[in-house]
């Protein structure tokens, strides 16, 4: 078994492509964007048996005084989960070759990362990977978050059906008005109005700055897209999504604006019709765990998924973690980073 860093960003890429587990956050130049605007150094890591790649595992590195820590994904990058994202060959195998190289991988990065005397390790695991028995025999304490999937494979109508008989009158009498949903690359207004409404609850929306959510925008016009409701010339309701891999998930945004109309809820129907007319499959509403705001995600029929944190904490990391949650987010969803899809 080996693990080392990988400088090849088309053998990266082509393994996040390849991967049923790879994520648009796997991709070489959304980590390196992160990695610019957030303050931590990216460390790609390719873990191998022989020859044979069977993991890529990303992570981020921070030296804040005396605490170091390790994170995928890193702070202020609104990314929802990372970690590793198996070969395709490891994702085809049998059931007990698949925990094999499971287990290979949490004892390979736990080893790695060990050298660096991190006093905070903090993974944010994909919905896909639920089998978390290695990081937990290799001392990682474990943590549940929750995420909600919309089966957009159906017929419009069917879908629409299956919403709270409430929301689609709401949708209905949304439709009557003079709504219009445009795309935009406007980053800095998005993140002012979107700013504004966590202020208003006493938190601090978590992103390292505008200039990096323009950054994704203009690097990935085909996956990362921002838009803007109008109603009457005034914004309504704003949100940026990812799609790759026929999913898409609600990302950032859907903020109340103060339009006095139901804006969020037309934003997020229109959105998920765009997404099933551009091929998707599967519409990815996050915070499902968020008690304030399950309601609203709720009325949309989805199907509640599981995925999992797993951290290793000092106690300089306990109370660095204590400070940040506490005090610098006063965040509602305490226990990992917050992530920003959301009715705020």
């Amino acid at each position: 078994m080996a693990i080392s860093i990988i400088d090849d960003p088309a053998l990266w890429d082509r393994t996040v492509d390849e991967s049923p587990w790879g994520l648009l956050f796997h991709r070489w130049d959304f980590l390196k964007i992160a990695e610019r605007h957030t303050g931590c150094r990216l460390l790609p890591y390719g873990i191998y048996k022989g020859n044979q790649l069977l993991s890529l595992f990303p992570v981020f590195y921070r030296k804040d005084f005396v605490l170091r820590s390790v994170f995928s994904p890193p702070p202020q990058a609104c990314i929802p989960y990372l970690g590793p994202t198996m070969s395709a060959l490891t994702a085809a195998s049998k059931p007990g070759t698949q925990e094999s190289h499971l287990q290979t991988v949490a004892d390979e990065i736990t080893a790695e990362i060990g050298k660096l005397r991190p006093g905070y390790v903090y993974f944010q695991l994909p919905p896909l990977y639920n089998d978390i028995r290695p990081f937990k025999w290799n001392g990682y304490d474990e943590v549940s978050h929750f995420t909600y999937f919309i089966d957009i494979s159906r017929p419009p109508e069917e879908i629409l059906k299956g919403f709270d008989k409430n929301l689609r009158w709401t949708l209905k009498k949304a439709g009557e008005l003079p709504l219009e949903l445009r795309r935009v690359s406007d980053a800095e207004r998005f993140c002012d109005i979107v700013g504004k409404r966590y202020a208003e609850q006493g938190l601090t929306f978590p992103i390292a700055s505008p200039r990096y959510l323009q950054d994704l925008l203009e690097t990935f016009p085909d996956h990362v897209k921002m838009f803007f409701l109008y109603h009457g010339g005034e914004i309504a309701s704003v949100i940026t999504v990812c799609q790759y891999k026929g999913r898409m998930i609600y990302w950032m945004g859907n903020a109340k604006t103060g339009s006095g109309i139901a804006g969020n809820d037309f934003m997020l129907w229109s959105i998920i019709r765009m997404a099933k007319e551009e091929g998707c499959r599967e519409f990815e509403i996050q915070g499902a765990g968020d008690r304030r705001l399950w309601h609203f995600k709720s009325k949309y029929n989805p199907r509640l998924a599981t995925c999992y944190a797993v951290s290793k904490k000092g106690r300089l990391g306990r109370a660095a973690e204590w400070a940040y949650f506490n005090v610098r987010r006063r965040t509602r969803a305490r226990g990992a980073p917050a992530t920003t899809g959301g009715n705020t």
